[in-house]
């Protein structure tokens, strides 16, 4: 993934009415008025609209439904919350060895959104139904997701043998990039600690990907300390 993007995770905002939960951090750019969030293989493509016509949530989806192409298949339609969730599958002329792609739709009374997913893997099709039904107008996790870009050591037991983080502290940052976060599973010795091969750089993002109980508590200041009660994360 280029660095020249910010990565995001866990509830974001896309507009001031709409808003989506990411379980894996992907990253984020603004294309031809169009908000696009990716990772290897795995595309979002986002636009939303207001509802300036005053149609009901019932003709707003009925025209998307039927302007769509013919060739669609596997239509769904659900309502929660007020919300029509609606999609379908489409295969489209490419280059490369994607799959069809899923077009999704909410439609609310305050407008629509649509989101236009494109992966390599048909197993990622699940993954995009659960992101297409976690869009509601919910307040994102963060107000910010600068936070996700920025660097934290976190040790091997994290990263690679995926242990949980039940334990993290705040340092004040050794540089711009840095966010002064340090995460250990509990379970490293001072002896494994003190190993420098056994702790490395990431981007928190992908610390948030192992343990996203994290995110609430990732603003706090440097000198914050927070540990694991086997419950939730409380300060120390």
């Amino acid at each position: 993934m280029s660095s020249d993007f910010p990565f995001v995770i866990d509830r974001i905002a896309l507009t001031e009415d709409w808003s989506l939960h990411l379980p894996g951090a992907c990253k984020l750019r603004m294309e031809d008025g169009s908000m696009v969030l990716w990772r290897p293989g795995f595309t979002i493509w986002l636009n939303a609209w207001g509802n300036d016509t005053g149609k009901s949530i019932i003709d707003l989806k009925k025209h998307f439904a039927e302007t769509a192409s013919p060739e669609k298949f596997n239509e769904r339609e659900y309502e929660e919350d007020g919300r029509i969730y609606y999609s379908y599958r489409l295969a489209e002329e490419s280059d490369d060895e994607r799959v069809p792609a899923l077009n999704a739709f909410v439609f609310s009374k305050i407008g629509q959104l649509q989101l236009s997913f494109y992966f390599d893997d048909e197993s990622d099709v699940e993954l995009a139904y659960t992101i297409h039904s976690s869009a509601s107008g919910d307040p994102a996790t963060l107000p910010d997701h600068g936070i996700y870009s920025q660097l934290c050591f976190a040790t091997n037991m994290i990263m690679k043998d995926r242990q949980s983080v039940t334990y993290m502290y705040r340092e004040e940052p050794d540089n711009a990039d840095d966010s002064g976060w340090r995460f250990f599973s509990g379970r490293e010795s001072q002896e494994y600690v003190d190993d420098p091969d056994n702790t490395k750089v990431y981007p928190i993002a992908f610390v948030v990907q192992t343990t996203p109980e994290i995110v609430p508590h990732l603003l706090a200041p440097a000198g914050s300390q927070f540990e694991h009660d086997g419950e939730e994360f409380v300060p120390v």
